[in-house]
């Protein structure tokens, strides 16, 4: 995946053109979600279960990347805003909790073994810019996931 800067432009303000960057490039513009594959079909119900299990092991365990940039970032407002945002981050993944839950078991489903690896390999990558040492990285990961969250 390339990396957008977003940039302050003619006037425009950093976090509408994050917003907008998440708008155009962000996980709801991926073709999976209005897939018939997972929308209808005999499948679908076992494929949802599957992107639901997966969203919870790359986002449903504590320490998340909100927790991870607030425990780096020194600046009071944006510790401030890191805070209230792990709040409600606890509450989403309490949530996505409950959904795995009521989803079932993970189903048997071939690749899968491969699919988990590549999820914990991407949950180490987004926990090392939450931890990142490097000014505003860590700031700017949060950022970047709160936004597609939504």
């Amino acid at each position: 995946m390339a990396s957008l800067s977003v940039e302050s432009v003619d006037g425009v303000r950093t976090g509408s053109l994050l917003t907008a960057c998440v708008a155009e490039h962000g996980s709801v513009t991926h073709p999976w979600f209005g897939s018939e594959l997972l929308l209808a079909g005999p499948e679908a119900a076992r494929n949802l279960a599957d992107a639901i299990h997966f969203l919870c092991a790359l986002h449903g365990r504590h320490p998340g990347v909100i927790d991870l940039a607030a425990a780096r970032t020194v600046d009071p407002d944006a510790r401030a805003w890191l805070n209230a945002a792990a709040g409600a981050a606890a509450q989403e993944r309490n949530l996505l909790t409950r959904l795995a839950v009521a989803a079932g078991p993970i189903p048997s489903t071939p690749g899968g073994g491969g699919s988990e690896a590549a999820i914990q390999a991407q949950r180490s990558a987004l926990a090392t810019l939450a931890q990142s040492d490097r000014k505003g990285t860590a700031l700017g990961a949060a950022l970047a996931f709160a936004s597609d969250w939504a």
